[in-house]
């Protein structure tokens, strides 16, 4: 399969109940602010998780860039850490998109990731995988193990399904070496229904042949709540 030109950083943050949300954000502000400047940096995208029961990756932040994975430099993260409230987890990966849903399209020119509305929402799987499972093994049977044939066909009309992607990690560093992210543009007002999407997925993936293969998996609902884009 053939990488996007496009790069991509995934960071998913799971938050202490004793962490402030507001404090996080301002650590997230500190290294964006200081990142638009990169030349290869195009855009980056907070999305927050609308499970309100969510103990685990109740935030996380796409970041999308030109050429290479955007990484901030480590003296702006070595201040952010500064910043952001003790016990908060992140997690981040450089990653390429690998795959899409429908493979007559053109990733990088269809699904361009441009600011989107408020009414978007996403189900995001991000999957832990052994190194005995190759690459290729995983990315044969992607649609398969993450549930996104399933939630396809049980996707009704009115949710809004537009795509599925799949991102393979190529940076070094990463606890997550593939995620799936799927877009919808009706279940903006039927937060149950996009849940019961969540629920199949993960028991699709719970009695599917990815555990017999020790692959680990989360996924839940989001949406976008903060975009930065470069500047003009």
């Amino acid at each position: 399969m053939a990488a996007s030109k496009l790069a991509f950083l995934y960071n998913f943050w799971t938050l202490p109940k004793s962490a402030s949300v507001v404090t996080s954000l301002e650590g997230w502000f500190y290294v964006t602010a200081r990142s638009i400047w990169d030349k290869h940096f195009i855009s980056t995208h907070f999305h927050k998780n609308v499970d309100p029961a969510a103990d685990k990756i109740q935030f996380f932040n796409f970041g999308v860039s030109e050429g290479k994975p955007w990484q901030p430099d480590m003296s702006v993260i070595n201040e952010a850490d500064k910043i952001i409230p003790k016990g908060v987890l992140r997690q981040p990966g450089g990653f390429a998109q690998v795959a899409a849903s429908d493979p007559a399209q053109d990733p990088e020119s269809t699904f361009f990731p441009y600011e989107r509305p408020a009414t978007a929402r996403f189900l995001v799987t991000a999957f832990q995988v052994p190194d005995g499972v190759t690459g290729d093994e995983f990315e044969a049977n992607w649609r398969e193990w993450s549930g996104v044939g399933v939630m396809e066909t049980e996707a009704s009309p009115e949710t809004g399904y537009a795509y599925s992607a799949l991102y393979k990690r190529v940076s070094p560093f990463g606890d997550f070496r593939y995620v799936t992210r799927s877009e919808f543009f009706g279940l903006y007002d039927k937060h149950d229904a996009g849940m019961e999407l969540v629920d199949k997925v993960r028991k699709n993936f719970g009695c599917g042949s990815a555990v017999a293969r020790n692959i680990t998996s989360y996924s839940s609902l989001y949406k976008v709540v903060i975009d930065v884009h470069q500047p003009e």
